[in-house]
């Protein structure tokens, strides 16, 4: 399987450091429709380079936060639908499996999550995020299922930032197969992300995106590609929008799972002794 991870540039939506921003109705559509049309273009590119599974970043429709634009959120949301439709021809036209995170409404709720789409363009898999971080928690809605797909190049489980930093989300994943997991973000954290793909003997891969006050820093990193070992086997600049590729067999992964997974689950636990040594 040939992965292309898509790297996006976020533009003003983003600007989390400005609480002043107040972006009106106009301005949001805009800079979102700025974002998704750089989207479009990236995962094109991965598609001419023959990508099988292409990954987008976290939100790529992102609407910016709630208390910062003067506009109702649920409605700036629900008009991105012709984008969806785009994404979903693309991925028929050429051919090719597309992993898109984006906000959508459903049944008057807000999610953040992750669209799959086959070869067909036909949505086969949604999964949405479960561990909300911070401001998410004021207007999203926590997802309650995890997701393992069935492909034809092995199992894939996923999850989206924040859920990463939980070992139980992936041990979680890799208890039910997986064998990759992919994780759109915004916050790749080098700290965390190396230690699920070595403590659970599986592959991971990441889509981040490039903050829009500079370059991808501190304990963040750039999109990457990890072994079962822990190793970097492709990883994105700190600086620009771009596809990162990677051929992968997610499969040599077994004896990696076997030596990580315990299968050693004892019921009861021995008593803490209350004396005062």
């Amino acid at each position: 399987m040939k992965l292309g991870l898509i790297q996006t540039k976020q533009n003003e939506l983003y600007d989390f450091a400005n609480p002043e921003l107040g972006l009106t109705k106009t301005e949001v559509i805009k800079y979102r429709t700025e974002m998704q049309e750089q989207v479009i273009e990236l995962i094109k590119k991965a598609c001419f380079l023959d990508c099988d599974m292409i990954v987008t970043s976290e939100a790529v429709n992102f609407c910016g936060q709630q208390n910062n634009i003067y506009c109702d959120y649920s409605e700036v949301i629900t008009e991105t639908d012709e984008f969806f439709k785009t994404i979903s021809g693309i991925a028929a036209s050429f051919q090719k499996y597309i992993v898109l995170g984006a906000y959508n409404r459903r049944r008057e709720n807000i999610y953040n999550s992750i669209f799959v789409y086959n070869r067909n363009g036909e949505q086969i898999y949604l999964y949405d995020k479960i561990h909300l971080a911070g401001s998410e928690n004021d207007r999203l809605t926590p997802g309650e299922e995890y997701v393992v797909m069935d492909t034809e190049f092995g199992k894939i489980g996923l999850a989206i930032c924040w859920d990463m930093q939980f070992p139980e989300c992936c041990r979680e994943l890799v208890l039910g197969g997986a064998e990759l997991i992919l994780c759109p973000t915004w916050g790749w954290e080098q700290i965390y992300g190396h230690s699920r793909a070595y403590e659970n003997g599986v592959y991971v891969a990441s889509a981040m995106s490039v903050p829009y006050d500079g370059e991808i820093a501190g304990m963040r990193n750039p999109s990457e590609v990890i072994s079962p070992e822990g190793k970097v086997l492709a990883k994105g600049a700190v600086d620009k929008a771009e596809v990162i590729t990677c051929e992968l067999d997610i499969t040599d992964c077994f004896g990696f799972r076997e030596m990580r997974i315990s299968n050693r689950h004892p019921k009861t636990y021995r008593k803490i002794a209350s004396s005062v040594f």
